[in-house]
Protein backbone atom coordinates (compact mmCIF):
# COMPACT_ATOMS: atom_id res chain seq x y z
CA UNK A 1 0.00 0.00 0.00
CA UNK A 2 1.66 3.50 -1.13
CA UNK A 3 2.68 5.82 1.71
CA UNK A 4 -0.48 8.40 1.09
CA UNK A 5 -2.86 5.55 1.76
CA UNK A 6 -1.35 4.08 5.37
CA UNK A 7 -3.99 6.70 6.80
CA UNK A 8 -7.16 4.88 5.62
CA UNK A 9 -6.82 2.56 8.75
CA UNK A 10 -7.55 6.18 11.10
CA UNK A 11 -10.90 6.19 9.13
CA UNK A 12 -13.23 4.49 11.55
CA UNK A 13 -16.53 6.38 10.13
CA UNK A 14 -15.75 5.50 6.32
CA UNK A 15 -18.75 4.10 4.59
CA UNK A 16 -17.79 3.99 1.11
CA UNK A 17 -13.96 3.42 0.58
CA UNK A 18 -13.02 3.42 -4.44
CA UNK A 19 -9.60 2.71 -4.07
CA UNK A 20 -10.49 1.47 -7.64
CA UNK A 21 -7.32 1.52 -11.09
CA UNK A 22 -4.69 2.01 -8.13
CA UNK A 23 -2.31 -1.01 -8.95
CA UNK A 24 -1.61 -2.04 -5.50
CA UNK A 25 -1.02 -5.62 -5.67
CA UNK A 26 -1.93 -6.27 -2.29
CA UNK A 27 -4.22 -4.72 0.62
CA UNK A 28 -3.01 -3.81 4.40
CA UNK A 29 -4.48 -6.23 7.50
CA UNK A 30 -5.42 -2.85 8.54
CA UNK A 31 -8.63 -2.25 5.82
CA UNK A 32 -10.71 -5.02 8.12
CA UNK A 33 -10.71 -2.18 11.11
CA UNK A 34 -13.08 -0.22 8.55
CA UNK A 35 -15.74 -2.01 10.31
CA UNK A 36 -18.64 1.33 9.28
CA UNK A 37 -17.73 0.33 5.72
CA UNK A 38 -21.15 -0.19 3.12
CA UNK A 39 -18.76 -0.54 -0.01
CA UNK A 40 -15.45 -1.68 -0.87
CA UNK A 41 -14.63 -1.02 -4.52
CA UNK A 42 -11.15 -2.14 -5.30
CA UNK A 43 -11.84 -2.95 -9.31
CA UNK A 44 -8.12 -3.40 -11.45
CA UNK A 45 -5.69 -3.33 -8.36
CA UNK A 46 -3.63 -5.99 -9.50
CA UNK A 47 -4.43 -8.23 -6.44
CA UNK A 48 -3.96 -11.77 -6.02
CA UNK A 49 -4.50 -12.23 -2.88
CA UNK A 50 -6.97 -10.68 -0.07
CA UNK A 51 -6.51 -10.22 3.43
CA UNK A 52 -8.20 -12.62 5.68
CA UNK A 53 -9.13 -9.19 7.92
CA UNK A 54 -11.94 -8.18 5.40
CA UNK A 55 -14.26 -10.66 6.81
CA UNK A 56 -14.60 -8.44 9.67
CA UNK A 57 -16.68 -6.08 7.33
CA UNK A 58 -20.05 -7.07 9.12
CA UNK A 59 -21.14 -3.71 7.47
CA UNK A 60 -19.96 -4.38 4.06
CA UNK A 61 -23.22 -4.61 1.87
CA UNK A 62 -20.84 -4.01 -1.39
CA UNK A 63 -17.73 -5.48 -2.53
CA UNK A 64 -16.21 -5.30 -6.41
CA UNK A 65 -13.17 -7.04 -6.42
CA UNK A 66 -13.29 -7.43 -10.80
CA UNK A 67 -10.46 -7.26 -13.09
CA UNK A 68 -7.95 -8.20 -10.57
CA UNK A 69 -5.91 -11.59 -10.29
CA UNK A 70 -7.73 -13.56 -7.59
CA UNK A 71 -7.80 -17.06 -7.61
CA UNK A 72 -9.76 -17.35 -4.27
CA UNK A 73 -11.59 -15.65 -1.40
CA UNK A 74 -10.45 -16.17 2.05
CA UNK A 75 -13.07 -18.36 4.32
CA UNK A 76 -13.46 -15.64 6.58
CA UNK A 77 -15.77 -13.83 3.84
CA UNK A 78 -18.15 -15.81 4.60
CA UNK A 79 -18.95 -13.95 7.98
CA UNK A 80 -19.91 -10.79 6.02
CA UNK A 81 -23.61 -11.75 6.59
CA UNK A 82 -24.65 -8.05 5.31
CA UNK A 83 -23.22 -8.35 1.95
CA UNK A 84 -26.07 -7.64 -1.36
CA UNK A 85 -23.35 -7.19 -4.41
CA UNK A 86 -20.01 -9.59 -5.05
CA UNK A 87 -18.34 -8.07 -7.85
CA UNK A 88 -15.82 -11.38 -9.00
CA UNK A 89 -15.45 -10.75 -12.53
CA UNK A 90 -12.52 -10.87 -14.49
CA UNK A 91 -10.31 -12.92 -12.54
CA UNK A 92 -8.55 -15.92 -12.18
CA UNK A 93 -11.47 -17.77 -10.09
CA UNK A 94 -12.27 -21.58 -10.59
CA UNK A 95 -13.92 -22.65 -8.23
CA UNK A 96 -16.66 -20.77 -6.18
CA UNK A 97 -16.66 -20.90 -2.28
CA UNK A 98 -19.93 -23.24 -0.45
CA UNK A 99 -20.09 -20.64 1.44
CA UNK A 100 -21.40 -18.08 -1.39
CA UNK A 101 -25.11 -19.88 -1.11
CA UNK A 102 -24.94 -19.19 2.75
CA UNK A 103 -24.34 -15.44 2.39
CA UNK A 104 -28.66 -14.33 3.60
CA UNK A 105 -28.35 -11.08 1.71
CA UNK A 106 -27.08 -11.85 -1.67
CA UNK A 107 -29.22 -10.77 -4.66
CA UNK A 108 -25.95 -9.70 -7.08
CA UNK A 109 -23.23 -11.97 -7.96
CA UNK A 110 -20.98 -10.86 -10.69
CA UNK A 111 -18.19 -13.75 -11.80
CA UNK A 112 -18.27 -13.94 -15.65
CA UNK A 113 -15.01 -14.03 -17.23
CA UNK A 114 -13.09 -16.51 -15.09
CA UNK A 115 -11.83 -19.79 -15.68
CA UNK A 116 -14.21 -21.96 -13.74
CA UNK A 117 -14.09 -25.53 -13.62
CA UNK A 118 -17.03 -26.80 -11.45
CA UNK A 119 -19.42 -24.85 -9.06
CA UNK A 120 -19.89 -26.34 -5.69
CA UNK A 121 -23.44 -28.44 -5.27
CA UNK A 122 -24.50 -26.24 -2.45
CA UNK A 123 -24.41 -23.05 -4.44
CA UNK A 124 -25.87 -24.98 -7.69
CA UNK A 125 -28.73 -26.16 -5.25
CA UNK A 126 -29.44 -23.15 -3.61
CA UNK A 127 -32.85 -21.60 -4.34
CA UNK A 128 -32.25 -17.90 -4.03
CA UNK A 129 -29.47 -18.05 -6.50
CA UNK A 130 -30.56 -17.78 -10.68
CA UNK A 131 -28.80 -20.20 -13.20
CA UNK A 132 -27.24 -18.31 -15.53
CA UNK A 133 -26.86 -21.04 -18.51
CA UNK A 134 -31.02 -20.99 -18.01
CA UNK A 135 -30.81 -17.16 -18.97
CA UNK A 136 -31.11 -16.30 -22.69
CA UNK A 137 -30.46 -12.92 -21.71
CA UNK A 138 -26.65 -12.07 -20.82
CA UNK A 139 -28.34 -8.73 -19.30
CA UNK A 140 -30.81 -9.06 -17.45
CA UNK A 141 -32.20 -6.70 -15.32
CA UNK A 142 -32.90 -7.30 -11.54
CA UNK A 143 -36.93 -6.38 -12.69
CA UNK A 144 -36.90 -9.16 -14.97
CA UNK A 145 -35.56 -11.19 -12.62
CA UNK A 146 -38.22 -10.38 -10.57
CA UNK A 147 -40.73 -10.90 -12.87
CA UNK A 148 -39.37 -14.51 -13.93
CA UNK A 149 -39.70 -15.31 -9.87
CA UNK A 150 -42.87 -14.25 -9.73
CA UNK A 151 -44.08 -16.45 -12.79
CA UNK A 152 -42.32 -19.32 -11.32
CA UNK A 153 -43.46 -18.73 -7.28
CA UNK A 154 -40.34 -18.55 -5.78
CA UNK A 155 -40.10 -15.72 -2.51
CA UNK A 156 -37.00 -16.01 -2.48
CA UNK A 157 -34.51 -12.93 -4.03
CA UNK A 158 -32.27 -14.59 -7.24
CA UNK A 159 -28.49 -13.32 -7.83
CA UNK A 160 -27.84 -11.84 -11.06
CA UNK A 161 -25.01 -13.65 -13.06
CA UNK A 162 -23.72 -11.20 -15.98
CA UNK A 163 -22.86 -13.13 -18.71
CA UNK A 164 -21.54 -10.05 -21.07
CA UNK A 165 -18.27 -8.59 -19.74
CA UNK A 166 -18.64 -4.93 -18.58
CA UNK A 167 -15.61 -4.07 -17.06
CA UNK A 168 -16.75 -1.42 -14.27
CA UNK A 169 -20.15 -2.17 -13.69
CA UNK A 170 -22.75 0.28 -11.78
CA UNK A 171 -22.03 1.83 -8.66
Amino acid sequence: MPPALEQLGKLAQLRILDITRNHLGELPEYLGGLTSLRQLLLYDCGLTDLPASLGKLRMLQKLELGDNRLARLPDSFAELAALRELGLFHNQMTVLPSWVAELPQLVILNADANPWQFPPASVVAARHLSDPSRDKSPHKTRASNQNQRERLGKAQPAVRTMTGSPRHPER
